[in-house]
């Protein structure tokens, strides 16, 4: 029988499994798809990095308030106010760099691509 006898039945299987309208029916139920990927893929990259920022911003101000109980809780020794100045130095300029990458981000989504809200 060979190798091309038994692939025929496969062939043949295949194509009566599949009674689809084919790809453009596909590619049509896929445009009514609503989702981030239903914009331009700048603006959903932009959009994401704009969102993952944010988080991060937020996770900076979390790291301040947990050098602060850290500071807290350390009751003046030495050690730990060393340790707390160099979380909350290496803190701040985190956040001001995420501070000026959001304001870059910015530019480009609302300058450069246009007006649209996030």
């Amino acid at each position: 029988m060979g190798l091309g006898g038994a692939l025929i039945p496969m062939a043949a299987f295949a194509q009566s499994a599949f009674d689809g309208g084919g790809i453009y029916e596909g590619l049509g139920y896929a445009e009514e798809i609503s989702g981030i990927a239903k914009g331009d893929i700048r603006q959903t990259i932009l959009l994401m990095l704009y969102a993952v920022l944010s988080y991060l911003a937020l996770l900076a101000v979390i790291m301040i308030i947990a050098a602060g109980i850290y500071l807290i809780l350390g009751f003046g020794n030495e050690e730990v106010k060393e340790r707390v100045k160099r979380v909350l130095i290496y803190t701040v300029v985190g956040l001001l760099i995420v501070m000026v990458a959001r304001l870059i981000v910015a530019f480009i989504l609302y300058g450069v691509l246009g007006a649209f809200t996030i």
